[in-house]
């Protein structure tokens, strides 16, 4: 679509929709911290099977819009700028914990996550890409790998895609060996494999689901609702780790995220999802601040004891905060997209869009 003499690429309604939904999941997969989670209790097998499919889920969307236009430099500079400036944009939580952890360690020690290391090293850490947003270096090392794939061996994008599903796998679940030896690289480097496999896989299965109709659409969500089921109850049943679960959960992230994407076709206008879909980059980047602001300012009003003995008021208190932490990050976001657009690798808005 051109408008004034200028390119402008259509959104499909349901992509951001879909991202939106990624955006919920992700909000509630950090409802519990990474600590030791004194709050919900019992929702952990819920934060494990979202664990299973929401990421993926992400890379696949941005495989459905995946282009290689124009020079390497252009791909290069047009990502660093969409992805890169973002993640130490966002950045600037976490030094900001290193500066609560200086003035009142207390109040570091009240959100219950890991152990906060020096402030010197959790600077290096976020300097140099070894903590925080790594979403952010994923689809960027994946993306500018994938370039030269699609340029030069397109027709290997299933094969390259199987094998980075599993050296995924392998890297996420293993800790010796090669495994090892990548995650000491900065820059969320390990992270490639995940991005390699399922933006390709996004990719390799876009003009399938551009394709799809309701009819089609509402049978993709039944198989891949019963697929996912079956695989997410055999990944909890089966405690053993190790590359023999490697299949099934390479299936039940494909299946999950194909269950996400059916719901949201299926579904009518959706306002508030898909304004959260279009502004993933904000809501990702503070969903750590926001879920954490949300939750102490939650119990501070009612006490963690109450909640914490009775799993229906710990989904109702997860539910009002992952609510409180979206409306925060559309307050952030109202004010980002109009004073901070370049933070996020933004064009200027026009004054119509900043109406708007």
């Amino acid at each position: 679509m051109v408008q004034n003499g200028v390119i402008v690429k259509k959104r499909i309604p349901w992509i951001d929709v879909s991202k939106g939904w990624a955006m919920i999941l992700v909000f509630w997969g950090h409802l519990s911290g990474n600590g030791d989670n004194p709050w919900f209790p019992d929702l952990i097998t819920s934060k494990k099977v979202v664990y299973y499919f929401h990421m993926p889920l992400f890379f696949i969307l941005s495989g459905l819009t995946f282009h290689a236009d124009g020079s390497f430099k252009e791909f290069v500079t047009k990502r660093v700028r969409r992805l890169l400036i973002p993640y130490y944009f966002f950045s600037l939580y976490g030094l900001g914990k290193v500066v609560l952890s200086i003035i009142n360690p207390k109040a570091i020690d009240s959100f219950h996550g890991e152990l906060i290391t020096s402030p010197i090293a959790q600077i290096i850490e976020i300097l140099f890409g070894y903590q925080g947003l790594w979403f952010f270096w994923a689809l960027f090392w994946g993306e500018l790998v994938l370039y030269w794939i699609y340029r030069c061996c397109k027709k290997y994008l299933p094969l390259i895609a199987a094998a980075s599903s599993l050296m995924w796998f392998y890297c996420g679940t293993c800790n010796t060996g090669f495994a090892y030896i990548i995650k000491l690289f900065p820059f969320f480097f390990y992270t490639v494999f995940q991005a390699l496999a399922f933006v390709s896989i996004g990719i390799l299965i876009s003009d399938f689901l551009k394709s799809l109709d309701r009819v089609g659409a509402l049978q993709m969500l039944l198989v891949s609702g019963v697929m996912f089921s079956l695989l997410s109850t055999l990944l909890l049943v089966y405690k053993q780790d190790g590359m023999q679960k490697s299949v099934p959960a390479i299936m039940a992230a494909i299946v999950g995220s194909l269950f996400v994407v059916a719901f949201s076709i299926l579904q009518k206008k959706l306002a508030t999802i898909e304004y959260i879909g279009r502004n993933t980059i904000v809501f990702y980047g503070l969903n750590g601040f926001s879920i954490a602001t949300a939750r102490a300012v939650f119990f501070k009003i009612i006490p963690v004891s109450i909640i914490a003995e009775n799993v229906y008021l710990q989904v109702v208190a997860g539910v009002i905060i992952v609510i409180v932490s979206c409306v925060i990050c559309w307050l952030a976001t109202l004010i980002i997209n109009r004073w901070l657009w370049m933070c996020i690798g933004m064009p200027r808005p026009m004054r119509k869009e900043m109406v708007v």
